[in-house]
């Protein structure tokens, strides 16, 4: 479920208005981040064994089949994707058009509380999905890579700053 930037509970208090029946809600900040220091950015991937264990909670085992969606175009619900990827699990989907398009075809939502069966979740870290700031250096300029950022176009563009300070 989504939360917008500088609000970090509004996630939440929007899962407990309204939700796809039995979701489970993530919290970006609390579960799905590590703890931000020099490097990282604000949203550092956390420790594999803590993700273990997060994901067990939210009732993810190997053999799962988790569907993330969220309210953000995609934005939360892609890192829930990436982090499941990176730590091998293979059957993770993101619900097109996420939330809002769920609610306009009027399909079933709730507000009770999605309780997950807790389950073990072990990971196999996918390394090769994962590059270092260093080797980032190098390839820059290079012929045949692509760097991509992904912020929003006036965030990109310097024209808004909500959250990040200047360094």
């Amino acid at each position: 479920m989504p939360f917008p930037i500088g609000r970090s509970d509004a996630g939440r208090r929007a899962y407990e208005e309204s939700h796809i029946q039995g979701a489970v809600y993530t919290d970006l900040e609390k579960e799905l981040s590590g703890e931000v220091e020099e490097h990282g950015g604000r949203h550092p991937l956390p420790d594999i064994f803590v993700m273990t264990v997060t994901f067990g909670r939210a009732g993810i085992s190997n053999d799962s089949i988790v569907v993330a969606y969220d309210d953000q175009g995609g934005a939360m619900a892609s890192r829930l994707w990436w982090l499941l990827k990176y730590l091998g699990h293979e059957q993770v989907y993101l619900l097109d058009k996420g939330f809002s398009a769920w609610t306009k075809q009027g399909l079933p939502v709730s507000s009770e509380r999605g309780e997950a069966q807790p389950a073990t979740f072990i990971a196999t870290v996918q390394h090769n999905m994962l590059v270092e700031m260093d080797e980032v250096k190098e390839l820059l300029g290079s012929e045949g890579t692509t760097l991509i950022d992904s912020r929003e176009a006036p965030r990109y563009r310097g024209e808004v700053e909500p959250i990040d300070r200047e360094r």
